[in-house]
């Protein structure tokens, strides 16, 4: 069963837990990717 069409797994290798805050500007790229389509 497909949860989610054409979905993608993004892992961050080597970001911290707090990376939505450290690493905001990769994150928040790849969101608005992400809700772009």
């Amino acid at each position: 069963m497909k949860l989610l069409k054409d979905g993608k797994l993004k892992v961050y290798d080597g970001y911290p837990h707090g990376m939505f805050t450290t690493h905001a500007d990769v994150i928040n790229a790849d969101l608005l990717a992400f809700i772009k389509g």
